[in-house]
């Protein structure tokens, strides 16, 4: 579902490629800054996406510093690649 958003709210072609350029871009970097600082607990609910250039935005740092690790079913992934953050990134899984 996530592509259809960018794919609704980015309309024009040249807004279309830069928002998925900056989701791109965005997505790996806050991907690295939670792998350095041990960020766990990423879903859909903790991301913040925005509607005015497509950027990505990780909120809800409660466990951060490798806390979860210490959960009953520990996380040990240190992001995780979606089929939903696939489909943004690559076109041909586009509509």
């Amino acid at each position: 579902m996530l592509h259809e958003f960018y794919y609704e709210e980015f309309i024009r072609a040249e807004e279309w490629l830069e928002s998925k350029k900056r989701f791109s871009d965005t997505s790996s970097i806050m991907s690295l800054i939670g792998f350095l600082i041990g960020l766990g607990d990423r879903h859909t609910e903790n991301i913040l996406l925005s509607a005015i250039d497509g950027s990505v935005l990780h909120v809800d740092y409660s466990c951060v510093f490798d806390k979860a690790k210490e959960f009953e079913v520990p996380e040990v992934v240190p992001f995780r690649l979606t089929q939903n953050i696939i489909k943004v990134l690559f076109r041909e899984n586009w509509k």
